[in-house]
């Protein structure tokens, strides 16, 4: 199979940003750098690859959806080289950790183990506060 067909079929199943697919291909022994620069500027030209900043708001408004916090979303963006700026929103930050913190509220006794949950799955300490009601305190 051709380094151009591994890209389609690659792009098929999901949008992937360059870096992402030059990472999956490149453990493929017969990689070939110049070839992948050609193929990546062909499908540039015919417009099938999409663009970093709209990639970086859907894989952003992805993570929310699986309750993940700006922190977590930052990381995952920064491992795909993809602009963080524009991705991010706060309020939907806050709305995202609302709706965690009431999943986690029977489960959990104190406030402590909430905003450790919500901390461990990226939210910032800033949010956490605000979400407990307490947006002028440290955290933890």
């Amino acid at each position: 199979m051709s380094l151009r067909d591994r890209i389609y079929r690659l792009m098929a199943m999901r949008d992937h940003s360059v870096h992402e697919l030059r990472t999956k291909l490149s453990r493929k022994p017969d990689f070939d750098e110049s070839e992948f620069e050609t193929a990546i500027l062909e499908l540039n030209k015919k417009g099938l690859l999409p663009d970093e900043q709209i990639l970086a708001e859907r894989v952003a408004s992805y993570l929310r959806r699986r309750g993940k916090g700006e922190n977590w979303i930052r990381m995952q963006l920064y491992k795909k080289r993809l602009p963080v700026k524009g991705a991010l929103d706060r309020d939907a930050e806050i709305e995202t950790a609302r709706r965690i913190l009431n999943k986690i509220k029977s489960t959990y006794p104190d406030k402590e183990s909430w905003a450790r949950k919500l901390i461990n799955r990226g939210f910032t300490p800033m949010t956490v506060a605000t979400v407990l009601g307490r947006p002028n305190e440290d955290v933890l």
